[in-house]
């Protein structure tokens, strides 16, 4: 991604262009597997979604569009390299963002891989490596959006209500309707 998100940067494109890119070309192919995978398991192609099921879908599709946004944006400030690691805190705020708001305990396996993850992501700095400040905020912004993402989609039980192809289908058409 990095590398198409610069060439497309260097003929007048943008992250929400990308983006929206990313998303659009993906539905079609979506959609067909979404179909085959109903014609398997015999099951009606688009079961009807209850408000709530909606609701849910935009705001999971809210962190799953923000995220490639901001980090195809940071590429414009900060190296890819850096961008897409300082994206991999991801890990560490999930945790932390579950232990916070919805009182999960956190074992001794998991601060350790916090440790572990951190530490791999402070092993990529390197000293004297001009970063703006503000590449780097929105490189951590979208690994905050990226583990808002998987917590609501974790904790709302989406994934044990619709079908896999059928959520991804939908989020990803919310957000490219969104951008």
């Amino acid at each position: 991604m990095p590398i198409g998100a610069k060439v497309i940067y260097a003929n007048g494109g943008n992250s929400f262009f990308l983006t929206l890119m990313r998303f659009s070309l993906s539905l079609i192919p979506l959609y067909i597997l979404d179909r085959m995978d109903c014609r398997r398991w015999e099951v009606r192609w688009w079961t009807p979604l209850t408000r709530r099921q909606v609701g849910l879908m935009v705001l999971t599709s809210a962190g799953f569009t923000a995220t490639p946004l901001f980090l195809f944006w940071s590429y414009n400030y900060i190296s890819s390299g850096l961008s897409t690691t300082l994206h991999f805190v991801y890990p560490v705020l999930v945790l932390v963002g579950c232990a916070l708001f919805f009182r999960e305990k956190i074992n001794r396996v998991e601060v350790i891989c916090c440790i572990l993850c951190s530490i791999g992501v402070l092993a990529f700095y390197t000293p004297g490596e001009g970063g703006n400040v503000f590449g780097v905020c929105i490189a951590l912004l979208s690994g905050i959006t990226y583990a808002l993402y998987i917590i609501v989609l974790a904790k709302s039980g989406l994934q044990k209500q619709l079908r896999p192809y059928q959520l991804l289908l939908g989020i990803q058409t919310i957000g490219a309707v969104a951008l």
